[in-house]
């Protein structure tokens, strides 16, 4: 099943990484379209972190604002959001 927009409790929960095999990360993501994850190894997920964490809090805020989610919500967003750039910059 897909994720339902907005559900801050199964984002907070699902894992961002769940391992690394022969180069290759697994994620927990759990939607549509499985196999376009297939073949993204370690340096793609630390290269795209790289730029996500240039992002201020204020530009993540702006966008979660912009999608109409309330300011604690957003909050609760960009600290996970956070959390999943540390772990693909931490990959090795």
């Amino acid at each position: 099943m897909d994720p339902r927009r907005g559900y801050i409790d199964g984002f907070e929960k699902e894992p961002f990484v769940t391992g690394v095999d022969n180069g290759r990360v697994s994620f927990g993501f759990r939607g549509r379209h499985q196999e376009l994850l297939e073949h993204i190894g370690v340096e793609d997920v630390r290269w795209i972190c790289e730029r996500l964490q240039k992002v201020t809090d204020r530009q993540w805020h702006d966008a979660f604002h912009a999608g109409n989610y309330s300011d604690e919500i957003a909050a609760r967003y960009v600290a996970r959001m956070r959390q999943k750039i540390a772990e693909g910059l931490a990959l090795r």
